[in-house]
């Protein structure tokens, strides 16, 4: 047995004791402390056992602080030395269900803990176990698909597009093993689709062809009568009739959804309880043939243009697929191995020389179509493209002081994006003195990604009143913009409507948490962005407040199961107003004082 000399050792013992003992570094980021504490228990939700090794995790946004603590044998955990602040709570552990502090289900924001200065706070979370799905995948060959990609997807609106979509849940992926099995699991509560997708070895290499059984006889019968050629002594086999030649066709394993189709719109919602396991959620993978898509785009002289392929349906899943070719100088385009699906190909023409990125708008020029690809060749695709449009008009300031607007160049953004595969931005407005101008707007519908500047916070002290486009007001809708317009009229007011209160239980006292939404009773108002709906936190001391509405009939509810934005989904509002909300009608520029009394 070797020794290790007394020197060495020593060596190892001061570097262990430097390594484990050492003090924290200067560079540190600043520690807050405070006087105050956080503690609780985590329990196991319908039994109140204590679970240990839970991870509770604190955290202050405002502050940019955040502590994580282990539970222990009693499932207790404790934060001390707290600043003042609004904190969220949250509790984990592997096999369940993630929870916040306060939440109405799991997956959804949690209510704050409002700390003051040296208070303390108890509060308890109760976790779930998480439910699970299981399953076998088989290759099409019937044999166990190992390796294959499974996932669970669950709806979910998008407050960045406004778009509701299939997105991943919660821990929803694994992976099947060699028998082909998989199993996911800590899964809330819900509806839930599953899909299955494997991947080709040597995607990349070439195209992946299927071979048909004659091809594989008579490529056996050509190995035999070789074989046979070098023996002497061992009769040639007869050679059979040559099989007519049949092209190959190229192939891709299709996503399959539960029980069993590649169409998503076909797929079987499973519905899971609380803690439940759904056994024997099998699919079979099938092959799919690709096709390719050939067409041309008319490029203007001078200008090349790039070509985009993707899935018409957005809402599907947020992984659609998305390819790109670049035209040639005769305008021809091709995609390749594209599976059977419903796409939308759009092109967009720029200056030759210039980059992608850099050419001004004014000089794009965009057209798009929609194909439907079923597994066979697709040729003759035509683009034609048209030149950006410009919105322009006057611009009216409706000023209580009569003074005029010091106003100068400004720059204003509507907030929105073209709906489908371009996704292009709206341009930024430009007023100048009574006029203003959209310039390089790409045809198409456009829709507010968030309320338009000017709509919830003034610019300057003005704000935006209206957007009428040959006499339509456009800032109640999607915005259609196909071709050019110079009777616009853009009006700012120095007035605006607010409507104000304070939030209280019924025994007084002051609710400090969560949104006040206030949302038109017109659903035609109900989309994202559209300034008929807002929402407002609740500030530390109750109140609430929202600015410029335009006049109309409104519904007013409460609620802290909402996340930023989300007020604008119609599935919200729908829930909301089956809530008993307030109703109230408000005037042109009418300031309302308004409280809430809660009745629990």
């Amino acid at each position: 047995m070797r020794r290790i000399a007394p020197a060495m050792a020593a060596l190892l013992v001061t570097l262990v004791s430097t390594i484990y003992g050492q003090q924290p570094r200067d560079n540190r980021l600043p520690v807050h402390i405070g006087s105050g504490g956080i503690s609780g228990v985590v329990s196991l939700d319908g039994e109140r056992r204590p679970l240990r090794r839970a991870r509770v995790t604190l955290v202050d946004a405002e502050l940019d602080f955040s502590q994580t603590a282990i539970t222990g044998d009693e499932g207790a955990f404790a934060f001390e030395r707290l600043p003042p602040g609004r904190y969220s709570l949250r509790a984990s552990k592997d096999g369940y269900v993630s929870t916040s502090f306060g939440a109405a289900r799991p997956g959804r924001p949690g209510k704050t803990i409002l700390l003051g200065v040296g208070a303390t706070s108890r509060v308890d979370l109760r976790l779930s176990r998480g439910s699970v799905i299981t399953g076998t995948v088989l290759a099409p060959d019937g044999d166990p698909a190992a390796g294959v990609s499974v996932t669970v997807l669950t709806s979910r609106y998008e407050p960045a597009s406004g778009d509701r979509r299939m997105t991943l849940a919660p821990n929803g992926s694994a992976i099947t093993d060699d028998r082909g099995v998989y199993r996911i699991f800590g899964l809330p509560a819900g509806s839930y689709l599953v899909a299955a997708l494997a991947r080709l070895p040597f995607v990349g290499l070439g195209d992946v062809q299927l071979i048909s059984a004659a091809e594989i006889r008579a490529a056996l019968a050509d190995v035999r009568e070789r074989r046979a050629a070098s023996r002497p002594g061992i009769p040639i086999p007869p050679r059979s009739a040559p099989a007519a030649a049949t092209p190959r066709r190229s192939v891709v394993f299709s996503p399959i959804f539960y029980p069993g189709t590649a169409v998503q719109a076909q797929a079987l919602p499973i519905e899971l309880e609380s803690s439940e396991v759904r056994r024997e959620v099998n699919m079979d993978l099938e092959y799919v043939p690709t096709a390719t898509v050939e067409g041309t785009v008319t490029v203007p002289a001078g200008m090349r243009a790039q070509v985009l392929l993707g899935e018409a349906d957005r809402t599907a899943t947020n992984q659609a697929r998305r390819v790109s070719a670049s035209a040639d100088e005769d305008g021809r385009f091709a995609f390749r191995l594209i599976p059977p699906g419903t796409y939308t190909i759009s092109a967009r023409a720029f200056p030759a020389g210039v980059r992608t990125g850099a050419a001004p708008a004014e000089s794009l020029q965009s057209g798009e179509t929609n194909v439907v690809v079923s597994g066979e060749d697709i040729t003759g695709v035509t683009l034609a493209l048209g030149p950006a449009v410009t919105i322009s008009g006057g611009v009216v300031f409706e000023s209580t002081s009569g003074s005029p607007p010091e106003l100068g160049l400004l720059r204003i953004s509507l907030q929105a994006f073209a709906v489908g595969s371009n996704s292009a931005p709206l341009p930024t407005v430009v007023i100048e003195d009574s006029s203003f101008r959209l310039s390089g707007v790409l045809p198409g519908i456009y829709r507010f990604f968030s309320p338009p500047r000017g709509i919830r916070a003034s610019v300057g002290r003005w704000w935006l009143k209206s957007l009428t486009l040959r006499g339509r007001e456009m800032l109640d809708q999607e915005l259609e913009l196909r071709q050019s317009v110079e009777d616009g009229i853009l009006t700012f007011s120095d007035r605006a409507s607010e409507l104000a209160g304070v939030v209280r239980r019924s025994d007084g006292t002051l609710v400090t948490d969560g949104y006040v939404v206030v949302f038109s009773t017109q659903k035609s108002a109900w989309f994202h962005g559209s300034r008929r709906v807002a929402g407002a936190r609740l500030s530390d001391d109750g109140r609430y407040v929202v600015r410029n509405l335009p006049a109309g009939e409104y519904l007013l509810a409460i609620t802290h199961d909402l996340e930023l934005n989300e007020w604008f989904d119609p599935d919200v509002l729908r829930t909301l107003a089956t809530s008993s909300p307030s109703r109230l009608s408000l005037a042109e520029y009418e300031a309302r004082a308004h409280d809430i009394s809660l009745a629990r």
